[in-house]
């Protein structure tokens, strides 16, 4: 059973809600993130109700719990493991900052935490005693869903 988050583009509607609930709840310094929505302007065709041809689309940099996590195998310390539900886990004791986990992120959805000096990340608030995270919870769009898959 694999547990992540999963994003739609097309029902965000680029609130960053989800973002300010997850700095809020672990409390994150300014410029780290666990999530982060980003937006790219894209040229369309032009409509009636949009003469520009312009159109806003969201992504969301967040960990998708890769099933061949590239961070766990450059991290030196050991301090990415797959923990329960498949979810990679950062342990912040083993954690030097060195960085090679947050470069080696395809989806370059970590972040080193300044006033810690360890990499951040999501882990679905896995080890949380609730089961919704904060992040999807105040998903205005309900573009973020908790998702579990065999």
């Amino acid at each position: 059973m694999k547990r992540f988050i999963s994003f739609d583009p097309n029902a965000c509607v680029g609130c960053h809600s989800c973002e300010v609930a997850c700095k809020q709840f672990h409390k994150l310094p300014v410029g780290v993130f666990r999530i982060k929505i980003e937006k790219k302007i894209e040229k369309t065709a032009l409509t009636a109700f949009d003469k520009r041809g312009l159109a806003m689309k969201f992504r969301a940099r967040l960990c998708t719990q890769c099933d061949d996590a590239p961070c766990i195998s450059a991290c030196s310390m050991g301090a990415l493991v797959r923990g329960v539900f498949g979810v990679v886990v950062l342990v912040k004791e083993k954690c030097n900052g060195c960085g090679a986990c947050i470069d080696a992120c395809p989806l370059q959805a970590m972040w080193l935490n300044p006033k810690t000096n360890t990499a951040e990340k999501c882990n679905t608030c896995v080890d949380e005693h609730f089961k919704v995270p904060p992040c999807v919870k105040h998903c205005m769009g309900g573009a973020l869903k908790l998702e579990l898959k065999t």
